[in-house]
């Protein structure tokens, strides 16, 4: 008996290993999940058939059929639940990057630009002649990059200019009465993909800042 379950269930770990590493994984765990899954019903199935034949009581059969059948439909349910529960949050993360993606574009973009504005207004070294564009250059000129980069206040301005950050701040153009500034996802896809960003990429999300003295306004690029 000790010798007949220990091949029962050295079968049915090799049968499920097997079921779980064959399948190809394309970046998702879940060809080899259901794989897993499936073996081991089959085993559970044959195992629980080999086990119910020697009781000798039918009723005893019965009860213990109905409750195996019961727990298979759970878990079969269960499962099936599980999997449509993570398509959908997997569906979702583009979604959320997109929208956090634009939050950090926007939240930057604004950052340097109602800077700008409150010391064209209210600064305290604001002398009554500086326009927009001296009092931008006065501020972060030395945040500005050969490649008009806008690099992060307040980082290691070297390793900034070096990361592959995924929303990245340019200078457009710098004007007395008006600035605009560029961001620009590297990992959100846009509207249009024939659409050429600031950086040369293609297809990528894009947004402007423009300050002028009404205000700021943005316009999304792409």
């Amino acid at each position: 008996m000790k010798k007949t379950m220990f091949l029962w269930m050295a079968a049915g770990v090799l049968f499920v290993a097997l079921a779980f590493f064959i399948p190809a994984q394309e970046g998702s765990i879940w060809p080899s999940v259901i794989a897993g899954s499936v073996a081991s019903l089959v085993y559970l199935i044959a195992l629980s058939i080999y086990g119910i034949r020697k009781i000798d009581s039918s009723g005893k059969r019965k009860v213990v059929t109905s409750t195996l059948v019961l727990l298979v439909v759970f878990s079969i349910v269960s499962a099936g639940i599980s999997y449509e529960g993570s398509k959908r949050q997997t569906a979702l993360l583009p979604e959320i990057r997109n929208m956090i993606e634009t939050q950090i574009a926007e939240y930057n973009v604004k950052k340097y630009l109602l800077e700008t504005m409150k010391t064209y207004y209210i600064g305290e070294n604001y002398d009554g002649n500086a326009g927009l564009g001296s009092i931008f250059r006065t501020k972060y000129d030395t945040l500005i990059t050969e490649e008009s980069r806008l690099l992060y206040e307040g980082k290691d301005t070297y390793k900034d200019e070096k990361e592959d950050l995924p929303v990245k701040i340019f200078v457009k153009t710098i004007d007395p009465d008006s600035i605009i500034l560029v961001a620009e996802s590297a990992y959100i896809d846009g509207k249009n993909a024939d659409f050429e960003n600031y950086s040369g990429a293609m297809g990528y999300f894009q947004t402007e800042g423009i300050l002028t003295k009404e205000g700021i306004r943005y316009e999304r690029a792409n």
